[in-house]
């Protein structure tokens, strides 16, 4: 049994029940991820909540009278609008894009991940030539839609993205593309 046991300290996390081959580095455990608002005058946290180590905010949006975050909670991504003043912070679950989570921690080559403001929909967009939308399904619907919008190998790369709630409008360094989404 000697062979089995040691006396040093592993540095390395456990992976009991799994073959360490199998494992990808998003399912290792890393630095926890808080969520704080901050007050800017005298720098004090004001909220906090802990979001554990796997989730983290996706994208921000910012609407005329309130805010929108996407947090990956898990497997998913959670859209929640943040408003209120100083004292009164409220938070309010918008939207859910299931298995997002899943999808964006895929995306390596990542540059823009944005919503329009009736959350029907979330992009990936990419550094170079792609942008993958992906359309929240309906109530009865068990599988969502995906569009991949492909620029071509001559594309430069993309420097800008915006979704609205009718079209996603794709900036690179010579071309200003403006697509319509229909949902």
């Amino acid at each position: 049994l000697s062979h089995l046991c040691t006396d040093q300290p592993q540095d390395e996390q456990p992976a009991i029940g799994f073959n360490a081959e199998q494992l990808e580095e998003c399912d290792l455990e890393g630095d926890q991820n808080n969520f704080q608002r901050i007050d800017i005058q005298d720098h004090g946290i004001k909220h906090s909540a802990i979001l554990g180590t796997h989730n983290h905010v996706l994208f921000t949006q910012k609407l005329e009278a309130t805010q929108l975050l996407c947090i990956r909670q898990e497997h998913d991504g959670c859209v929640w609008q943040v408003s209120g003043n100083e004292d009164n912070w409220l938070i309010r679950h918008k939207a859910t894009f299931p298995g997002f989570g899943y999808v964006e921690a895929s995306k390596s080559n990542k540059k823009f991940c944005i919503s329009p403001p009736n959350c029907r929909y979330v992009v990936i967009v990419e550094h170079s030539r792609h942008a993958f939308i992906y359309q929240t399904p309906c109530l009865n619907d068990k599988v969502g839609k995906q569009k991949i919008v492909d620029l071509g190998t001559d594309a430069f790369p993309i420097v800008g993205a915006i979704a609205t709630n009718d079209h996603l409008i794709l900036l690179t360094k010579n071309k200003l593309y403006k697509l319509r989404i229909e949902i």
